[in-house]
């Protein structure tokens, strides 16, 4: 089965088919100081444009309606946001360039059962890190190729950058009714690329597959590479102004912006590898070295700071 048409909407999701949709939000950085965090808010979704559209000197094979250009301030976090019906359920791949981001292993775009390598929307509406242990993440973190602070870097040992995904179908119409009733239940190039590394520590749990292994097809539907380029380079490319950094961790604590904490125990959580549980983060990597940033302090956070939600709503601000 060829992969089919992707397209971007007027409100920067990517639309892998009629159903899902997928969005890069912009988001606080967190400390790695050791300390698991609550999970950060959206600052706004990231602007994703087909590499296409502009004429850069680029790859024959970018010019495919699968290659979308995404601008990020070096340094800086973001998340993935899912959203599909859910009487279309999606099962999603997840690639920080070479590798797979919930197992470590190398990206491919085929479904793997043990270990689990993928989500299913729309029970999981969003990913903010790599999996690294027990619902935990590590937050995806945007930095150059080439300097050893990717997770590629790590585990592969040679770079592609961005960001891959994958979409599967289910392989027959899964009823809208099992789905309800189930859902009840568990409520009871590289001057210019950016690849990923990993961040601070993030409380999230990556839900086993509820429809199981067999429900999916075995090609996917689509599959994108996002190339994360540096602000700067996006706004020579393309004319388009990137809004600045997000704000700093002491500007976050001192105006007591909102943490957010998912009540999803009874959903589970996958696994996490030994591959992915001993990757280095940027921070620490950067020790000692003349380009360091400031270590970040840890952030105060008040009990009235960290708001509950329902495990398939969506992270309002």
């Amino acid at each position: 089965m060829e992969t089919r048409p992707v397209t971007v909407t007027g409100t920067n999701f990517i639309a892998l088919d009629a159903s899902l949709r997928v969005g890069i939000q912009r988001t606080l950085r967190i400390p790695d100081d050791g300390r698991t965090y609550p999970l950060p808010p959206a600052l706004g979704r990231l602007p994703v444009r087909p590499v296409a559209s502009y004429r850069l000197d680029i790859p024959d094979e970018w010019r495919k309606g699968t290659h979308f250009l995404v601008p990020m301030h070096r340094q800086d976090a973001a998340w993935l946001q899912f959203s599909t019906r859910l009487s279309e359920p999606r099962a999603v791949k997840i690639g920080a360039g070479h590798v797979d981001a919930l197992t470590g292993r190398a990206w491919s775009p085929a479904l793997h059962a043990s270990p689990q390598d993928y989500i299913v929307c729309p029970f999981q509406p969003w990913v903010d890190g790599f999996k690294t242990g027990p619902s935990r993440v590590r937050q995806f973190v945007a930095v150059p190729l080439d300097t050893g602070l990717t997770v590629e870097a790590q585990l592969a040992g040679h770079e592609l950058g961005g960001i891959q995904l994958a979409s599967f179908a289910p392989k027959t119409a899964v009823t809208t009714r099992r789905l309800e009733r189930l859902d009840r239940l568990q409520r009871a190039r590289r001057s210019r690329e950016l690849g990923v590394g990993a961040g601070g520590q993030i409380r999230q749990r990556v839900y086993p597959d509820p429809l199981g292994f067999r429900t999916w097809e075995s090609t996917p539907r689509a599959v994108v590479h996002l190339h994360l380029v540096d602000a700067a380079d996006y706004v020579s490319a393309t004319g388009e102004e990137l809004p600045p950094s997000p704000v700093d961790a002491a500007t976050y604590a001192r105006f007591g912006l909102p943490w957010f904490e998912v009540y999803d125990a009874h959903r589970g959580d996958i696994p996490a590898t030994s591959l992915l549980n001993h990757v280095r983060s940027v921070d620490d990597i950067g020790k000692g070295t003349e380009s360091a940033p400031p270590p970040r302090a840890g952030l105060p956070i008040l009990p009235s700071q960290i708001r509950p939600i329902p495990p398939r709503s969506r992270r309002r601000r």
